[in-house]
């Protein structure tokens, strides 16, 4: 399972990202649900990381551009 890491932002809670298998993994504020994004170009995940603003980023670029599932199961955020 995917390591998540916590970021600065006032929508998203933690990412994290599969080289292997190109998923974005992402858990929002106030949602227990972790959303894994398909098929995400290392070079989104790179993008994401140097955003200043990571939601913004992410309504951006992400949301809408790629397919995702939601799942129940994924490590929780290292502290």
């Amino acid at each position: 399972m995917v390591n998540m890491k916590p970021v600065a932002s006032r929508n998203l809670q933690a990412v994290g990202y599969d080289r292997k298998t190109r998923k974005l993994y992402a858990r929002f504020h106030g949602c227990d649900k972790t959303y894994v994004y398909q098929n995400v170009p290392p070079l989104f995940w790179k993008a994401l990381q140097l955003a200043d603003s990571k939601g913004s980023f992410f309504q951006e670029w992400i949301v809408g551009n790629f397919k995702y599932e939601v799942v129940d199961e994924v490590a929780p955020p290292a502290l």
